[in-house]
């Protein structure tokens, strides 16, 4: 492979990860509110829970290592909601 091919696969494969970690949190943060009935700070009477500091998590994927991936908090615990990382 050409260095150059090799450059331009490397930044494909970064701006990937860049793209699913952005997705990935996304996710979290809207299964959690579907978890928890309500949205960040939203009061309101079917609310089942609450939400509390996010975690850093690094996640292995085919197109690399995403460090520092934000996982959302949930008071409860992950028994609550399906969400397991």
């Amino acid at each position: 492979m050409l260095p150059e091919q090799e450059e331009l696969r490397a930044y494909l494969r970064r701006i990937a990860r860049c793209a699913i970690q952005v997705l990935l949190e996304q996710v979290m943060r809207e299964e959690l509110e579907q978890c928890i009935g309500a949205s960040w700070g939203e009061c309101t009477p079917t609310r089942r829970g609450s939400r509390k500091d996010s975690y850093m998590r690094d996640l292995v994927t085919p197109t690399g290592r995403i460090e520092d991936l934000k996982v959302p908090g949930d008071r409860d615990g992950p028994t609550n909601c399906t969400m397991r990382l």
